[in-house]
């Protein structure tokens, strides 16, 4: 098993933190140096919670009923993306609007027993760097229901520099439409 997660570039962490209140605000600098862990020069491109709640936890045992990924170590809707600059350059002689794929991409994915670190190939490593966002995820679902969010709902929240955080009460894309979707500045 070991010899099987190293050749598809993972690695798997115990999790040090209380899986029914994850808090994922608190959570980057961690997932940085894990991601670094895996390639030197990873930098933060993005990230996705979810279920939300309004405190900005994330009750990840509620997750992995939700998310579908029971026993899968690299799936599940709570991670952070990062990018390698090194690993992004095309290749000699690739012309600039030719994206073979690289192994420039690292997802930390966070589950309610564990850690997994995945190295991934992909043909999109252009995605923009940037440092944590500056806003908590308390801080965004209280934006949300100033401008409507329903105070009973959780909510899935992508950050993506420079657009800022998606928040929808859609949790799943199977679910029917969000009754809010709204895409929030990171202006704290």
């Amino acid at each position: 098993m070991e010899e099987e997660r190293k050749r598809f570039g993972l690695t798997v962490h115990p999790a040090r933190y209380d899986a029914s209140r994850f808090a994922p605000s608190q959570y980057f600098a961690t997932a940085r140096k894990l991601a670094r862990d895996a390639v030197a020069d990873a930098e933060l491109v993005g990230a996705m919670f979810s279920p939300v709640s309004h405190d900005g936890t994330v009750d990840l045992n509620l997750a992995a009923k939700i998310d579908g990924c029971s026993g899968v170590l690299d799936c599940g809707h709570n991670f952070y993306a990062f990018r390698s600059p090194s690993r992004s350059k095309l290749p000699d002689g690739a012309p600039s609007n030719a994206q073979p794929p690289r192994e420039c991409a690292v997802i930390v994915f966070i589950r309610e027993a564990d850690v997994a670190v995945r190295l991934l190939i992909t043909s999109q490593c252009q995605d923009a760097l940037a440092p944590p966002p500056r806003c908590t995820l308390a801080k965004i679902w209280a934006a949300a229901e100033a401008r409507g969010a329903p105070a009973e709902l959780a909510a899935r929240m992508t950050w993506s520099p420079p657009e800022g955080w998606l928040v929808s009460t859609r949790i799943r894309s199977s679910d029917p439409p969000a009754v809010f979707e709204q895409l929030l500045p990171d202006d704290c």
